[in-house]
């Protein structure tokens, strides 16, 4: 990194330079001498992820002298015999499938075999009345453990992005927009612009771009009238029957407030960095 930085002379200013990052280690690590500013933008981005269960599942490797292999959802220790080899598989402990885009039904984690094994409310975290305590971290729990209340949201939201990720892969989205534009009359005044149609399409999420589950809420909510034409036409009409969209319109009204301050902070030909109240 010096070497570039010599070609355009700041090696000599390397005190007086402020690197903005994220907290990856492996830039942690780079700039543990450095002036660091950790990215704001990133950090909303990521209590969003943490707070709908979007984190992507990490598996901890096991240290042994036996062989180890790795998957998303599984470890798999393989020990090897003179004849024949030994596979044992051990279940991770996981958020929940929200990281998914799955058609099918909700799968529910199970504990690795060094979890308690009770059935007694106060194993997972429940009281005497099967409600939790002010003090109780929802992040250590199994996502078959949340209160009815959370797994509504978080079912919600998987039926939505399953409903998209199923017009997406059929090819009904140019469908949904002739839909759109019959019904909406090309919106009473002939707009056929581009920033017309996108609204007329539905956006899938992804976890690295920010508040991207906001806009696919928000597509849904605005096709929604269309969407139960184009599917019950495909005899599909359960796949929106089953999403909520009392909740749906709840979480839009909760994103945004944070979709107009990510949108201030990541302003592209604008200054944003005053936007921010240092800290200590």
């Amino acid at each position: 990194m010096q070497s570039q930085l010599v070609q355009f002379g700041l090696d000599q200013h390397m005190d007086n330079i402020t690197f903005v990052t994220d907290h990856g280690s492996n830039f942690i690590k780079t700039f543990r001498v450095n002036k660091v500013s950790f990215c704001v933008a990133l950090r909303l981005n990521n209590i969003l992820k943490r707070c709908f269960y979007q984190n992507p599942i990490k598996t901890n490797s096991i240290k042994s002298s036996n062989t180890s292999v790795q998957s998303n959802t599984t470890i798999t220790e393989i020990q090897e015999t003179p004849k024949k080899k030994k596979k044992k598989s051990i279940a991770n402990l996981q958020p929940s499938p929200e990281i998914e885009d799955s058609t099918e039904g909700i799968r529910e984690d199970e504990s690795d075999d060094e979890e308690d094994e009770d059935d007694d409310g106060d194993s997972c975290g429940y009281g005497d009345n099967c409600d939790f305590g002010d003090n109780h971290d929802y992040k250590d729990l199994a996502f078959n453990q949340l209160p009815n209340n959370i797994l509504e949201i978080l079912t919600t939201i998987k039926n939505c992005k399953s409903l998209v990720k199923y017009i997406k892969k059929s090819g009904l989205n140019r469908q949904l927009q002739l839909l759109q534009n019959k019904s909406e009359n090309e919106d009473s005044d002939g707009d056929t612009s581009k920033k017309a149609i996108e609204r007329r399409t539905l956006h899938q999420s992804s976890i690295v771009r920010w508040l991207s589950l906001c806009e696919l809420l928000e597509s849904i909510k605005i096709a929604y009238p269309s969407l139960f034409i184009l599917l019950n036409n495909n005899k599909q009409n359960y796949r929106i029957q089953k999403i909520n969209m009392g909740i749906v319109e709840k979480l839009i009204h909760f994103f945004y407030p944070w979709k107009v301050v990510l949108n201030e902070l990541q302003k592209t030909n604008a200054p944003s960095l005053f936007l921010v109240l240092p800290s200590e």
